[in-house]
């Protein structure tokens, strides 16, 4: 998620200017040391841990999730259902530090 920072402000040692960009790293959540007495460490294929905060149902959990996820799957059934045949391209990944997705994808049907 990135904003633009409105004021200036100070954080860990580091003064960060009014209209300075900033990025902020869900995938972050786990490592701050002055929070959490263990923090996970980075690893290519991490061991199953409990969550720090925003990847389980709470105050930041989006409401539309369950109700999104049931769209998607009518959506695709009834797609498939109407045009049975269809051939997929090579997908224009989105660049995002926050979403991970497919941009554009040219199709045949």
């Amino acid at each position: 998620m990135r904003r633009k920072v409105t004021r200036d402000h100070e954080m860990n040692g580091h003064l960060y200017r009014a209209g300075e960009k900033v990025v902020f790293y869900y995938w972050a959540a786990n490592r701050d040391r002055e929070r959490l007495r263990r923090p996970a460490p980075l690893r290519h294929h991490p061991q199953p841990q409990p969550p720090h905060r925003l990847r389980r149902p709470g105050p930041h959990f989006c409401l539309g999730a369950h109700l999104a996820r049931r769209e998607i799957t009518v959506m695709f059934r009834e797609l498939l259902r109407r045009v049975p045949r269809i051939e997929g391209g090579v997908p224009e990944r989105l660049h995002s530090s926050f979403i991970n997705g497919i941009k554009r994808m040219e199709c045949a049907f």
